[in-house]
């Protein structure tokens, strides 16, 4: 090390303890505002580095070589890295990667430019400081480049695609605008989905794993709600293990796709009775479980979240029967008539509605012995025969 270098080594350690701290947290505070892209993909790195962490460690890395500031960059280069690589798999544009990197170093070299004014140096080892420090930033940029640059094309703006299609999914989209979109995209179109929402959070949460890294979610901010597709609600138990202190997630009904905003709605209805203390504080609170509680404290919650689990069994029966079977299934929970009784009213030869109860039985189990599944059973059914076609799915005459 230089003469000259250890100079500005000893001026540099030699800063009083609260202006490094402050000048921590001035940078730390400026990049939140500045260079937001930067701030939600460290978050979902695999180490879910703080933009906080990251800031401390550049600055320890700068003191411990900075005489190579190459050098320094490379010993943190790996977490700059990655960042880069969650930038362009997140779809961040590469001129919005760049702007944001740009105010970031211009930030950072002003307030040392502040604390050189504070605490002066003799003016040619401040300038070779600014200098230092300069193409140290420089370094870690590169380092962030080259991260986006190497990511696989094929995961190149994944989160993006998976923002729009929860856009397109909580409007209420089509299966035709599904269909469409599915082909535009590389993404594969979920049949069924469930909302799950964050709730009693104190501080926003930038990552949920492993449910945000295969979910539906906006494609920048807080993670706040995210739609999960059938196949990976098993996840759900794993993401809620690692949820900080008094949080808790509301996972709405399973629906088709395109009733998404339902189950969202349900979730979101969900998790404001829970602030309330009206439901049980539950760390995953199943609204599946209780579709009657939630319908009774709210008319925001449509029936066709209780139709879709509880009618999902007439998916056995054909279409074109489909509607007779939950006619007669609905006066066999209604009534609680015999099989002959039930023959007569519904001018069905016994043999026939024999056949169909007993078809019924095999396809709901359980449930019809069960006194709170037989209440949702008769409500979807009534709910749904009122627009069978729609509900049921039968065939049109």
């Amino acid at each position: 090390m230089s003469s000259r270098v250890a100079e500005i080594m000893r001026w540099y350690t030699s800063l009083p303890e609260h202006e490094m701290v402050q000048l921590v947290r001035d940078v730390d505070r400026s990049v939140h505002d500045v260079a937001p892209a930067f701030v939600e993909q460290a978050a979902r790195t695999p180490n879910g580095a703080t933009v906080t962490s990251i800031v401390e460690m550049s600055f320890t890395a700068f003191a411990s070589s900075i005489d190579n500031p190459d050098l320094a960059a490379a010993s943190i280069g790996g977490t700059f890295s990655r960042i880069g690589h969650q930038m362009a798999v997140d779809g961040v544009e590469l001129e919005t990667m760049q702007r944001a990197l740009e105010k970031a170093s211009t930030l950072i070299v002003d307030r040392m430019e502040q604390l050189l004014e504070l605490h002066p140096l003799p003016a040619s080892l401040a300038v070779q400081l600014i200098q230092m420090l300069t193409r140290y930033l420089t370094q870690l940029r590169v380092y962030v480049e080259d991260g986006f640059t190497a990511a696989p094309a094929a995961e190149i703006g994944s989160r993006r695609d998976r923002g729009d299609l929860f856009d397109l999914l909580a409007s209420g989209a089509t299966t035709q605008d599904l269909a469409k979109f599915g082909e535009s995209t590389l993404l594969q179109m979920p049949d069924r989905v469930a909302a799950v929402v964050v709730g009693g959070t104190r501080r926003p949460l930038r990552r949920l794993p492993p449910l945000d890294e295969h979910g539906f979610l906006p494609a920048s901010g807080p993670v706040t709600v995210i739609l999960v597709a059938a196949e990976h609600l098993d996840d759900i138990a794993a993401a809620a293990a690692n949820l900080p202190p008094m949080t808790r997630l509301a996972v709405g009904p399973v629906v088709s796709a395109q009733h998404a905003a339902e189950s969202i709605a349900v979730a979101r209805a969900a998790q404001r009775h829970l602030d309330s203390g009206v439901l049980p504080r539950e760390d995953v609170f199943r609204c599946d479980d209780h579709l009657i509680e939630l319908l009774l404290l709210s008319d925001h919650i449509s029936l066709s979240a209780l139709a879709e689990r509880r009618l999902a069994p007439l998916a056995a029966i054909p279409p074109r029967d489909r509607e007779q079977y939950a006619v007669a299934l609905l006066a066999l929970l209604e009534t609680g008539k015999s099989v002959r009784q039930l023959a007569h009213e519904l001018h069905y030869h016994q043999q026939t509605l024999q056949s169909r109860v007993n078809k019924l039985k095999a396809v709901y189990g359980d449930q019809l012995e069960d006194p709170q599944a037989r209440v949702e059973i008769i409500l979807a059914l009534r709910h749904a025969l009122r627009a069978p076609a729609d509900v049921l799915g039968t065939e049109a005459p």
